[in-house]
């Protein structure tokens, strides 16, 4: 049947079957909100939603929150995925960016969110829910950003097949520091002759300069040389030179090569230098931060 039908008639196809899943999700959500709340089995609910579903007791228990937070406090996104205007993954975008709310400005925040959900990516509705969400409780936002801010940390994650990941959560200026001096290394080594991508370039860099090498590797690196921001380093006024730790550093805070006319054209070639989440425009919102960015 489907191998006679149009691209059109496929596409519709798709269409339908994605609305039809968020209808079943919808379902799902209320039948295990209604489970939760009968006497003497909100305790057990994860437990046996777990044994029911064969996932884990952690997976349960975030599935029976969610599926409360949209009963009770986003009546109106349930009822968009009652619709298949949006699914369960684009619903928990929602429940997390507004969980930090209280009940009234949680459905304010559902009633304003309604109707601008259709057409958007889960990324969008979530970046849309978290700008509502701290325009709507300001002191909310500045108390929930100091209590993340002071929980910052490294965790270190095995993906198996020999990598494994090293994640940070850090204050944002921090981490959009940290990665356009990534970034900007691994652009300059990214010459004519150099066979890595810019990804694995940025990760050779990263690696490096967290064990305390010299950013640069491979071809190029003897053509280079890291130049950090002139406070960053205490500078030696009978020598006229900086230092910063563990690095070489000159005058001047970019990075040259000898072979910079030829690199200048691929700098900017194939990725922003700094990521959308973490562009100056959104560092502007916080300026009593500003001055903190580039002292990493």
């Amino acid at each position: 049947m489907l191998e006679t039908m149009t691209d059109k008639g496929l596409l519709r196809v798709i269409h339908g079957t994605e609305v039809e899943i968020a209808r079943q999700q919808a379902l799902r959500a209320r039948a295990i909100a209604t489970l939760n709340e009968r006497p003497g089995r909100s305790s057990t609910v994860p437990t046996e939603l777990a044994l029911t579903l064969s996932t884990t007791e952690g997976a349960a228990k975030r599935l029976v929150e969610h599926a409360e937070t949209l009963t009770t406090r986003l009546p109106e996104t349930l009822l968009a995925m009652e619709h298949g205007t949006i699914d369960w993954h684009k619903a928990v975008k929602i429940c997390d960016a507004t969980s930090w709310l209280d009940d009234e400005n949680a459905r304010s925040a559902d009633r304003i969110l309604a109707g601008r959900l259709t057409g958007k990516s889960a990324s969008a509705i979530r970046r849309a829910a978290g700008k509502l969400a701290e325009k709507l409780d300001t002191e909310g936002f500045a108390l929930r950003s100091k209590v993340r801010r002071a929980e910052r940390k490294v965790t270190l994650v095995h993906r198996g097949m020999g990598t494994a990941a090293l994640v940070s959560e850090l204050p944002v200026e921090r981490a959009a520091a940290i990665y356009r001096r990534i970034d900007t290394a691994a652009r300059e080594l990214n010459t004519r002759t150099e066979k890595r991508t810019l990804d694995q370039l940025r990760a050779d860099v990263f690696t490096n300069l967290c064990l305390g090498k010299p950013a640069q590797s491979g071809p190029a690196s003897r053509n280079l040389r890291l130049r950090h921001p002139a406070h960053s380093g205490r500078t030696d006024h009978r020598t006229r030179r900086s230092r910063s730790v563990g690095h070489p550093v000159h005058k001047g805070n970019c990075l040259r090569s000898k072979n910079s006319a030829s690199t200048s054209q691929r700098r900017h070639r194939n990725q922003p230098a700094v990521p959308n989440h973490l562009d100056q425009a959104s560092l502007a919102r916080r300026p009593e931060q500003a001055n903190v960015a580039e002292q990493t």
